[in-house]
């Protein structure tokens, strides 16, 4: 297996976290969270990109 090189730009970008966030609303079974998440998805969309290209993103330990 061939190792790619630098992948944050891609993990930041746009459209996978629109992909990503659509999935998210798909697979969510909380009909009140889902309705919550869309009706700010451009405020929780432009904020995770900000968050990941300042690359200020901690996750979290489980």
């Amino acid at each position: 297996m061939k190792r790619k090189g630098n992948l944050y730009q891609n993990i930041y970008n746009f459209d996978n976290i629109v992909n990503a966030y659509n999935e998210v609303c798909k697979n969510t079974k909380s009909k009140k969270k889902v309705a919550k998440l869309k009706e700010y998805k451009c405020i929780y969309i432009s904020r995770i990109y900000n968050i990941l290209k300042a690359k200020n993103y901690i996750p979290r330990r489980l």
